[in-house]
């Protein structure tokens, strides 16, 4: 139980987080990313409701072999996660199965990458489920796949999304 387990940085030189590391840890904030971050496990950040404003304006992940992965329900249940004014996922690329599922702060998606191929590739399963104030998706154009209901939203809920931008060149 880390109920009273008080985190506000973690160290600029880490590169994975693992599995379940901080799961239902209320007290959990994280100002920013370090761009040594390649991997979020699985269910690492999961029901952190304390988990708010996370700044991912200066995130430049190394260069490398590495999977660039936000695994499984990473950040599901994080209902006050919200990226401030920057809104994107520059350098990751696969974004798991429910990784923000009911992140309802979330407002909007905007992948246009600054290196090339420096975009999310794979968009898992419900990965945006139930993320109500989701206003805004930008796709970026190396998108190989989106999962089933990777943006669905349960049961008498209204979708938000008011604008998608999806660049590419032929449907079909």
């Amino acid at each position: 139980n880390c109920r009273a387990l008080y985190v506000d940085a973690l160290p600029d030189s880490i590169m994975w987080i693992g599995p379940r590391t901080f799961r239902n840890c209320p007290e959990v904030q994280l100002t920013h990313l370090p761009d040594s971050l390649v991997y979020i496990g699985q269910k690492a950040f999961m029901d952190c409701t304390g988990l708010g404003l996370v700044d991912v304006s200066t995130y430049d992940p190394p260069q490398g072999p590495y999977e660039y992965k936000i695994d499984s329900s990473a950040f599901s249940g994080c209902s006050n996660l919200t990226f401030g004014n920057t809104y994107y996922f520059r350098g990751w690329k696969i974004i798991g199965d429910s990784a923000f599922k009911g992140c309802t702060q979330l407002r909007a998606f905007n992948d246009s990458g600054t290196r090339d191929g420096d975009t999310v590739t794979t968009i898992g399963e419900y990965a945006f489920q139930d993320c109500i104030n989701l206003g805004f998706l930008r796709l970026p154009s190396n998108l190989q796949q989106i999962y089933q209901y990777a943006f669905a939203l349960g049961r008498n809920r209204v979708n938000g999304v008011s604008e998608v931008v999806i660049p590419i060149d032929e449907i079909g």
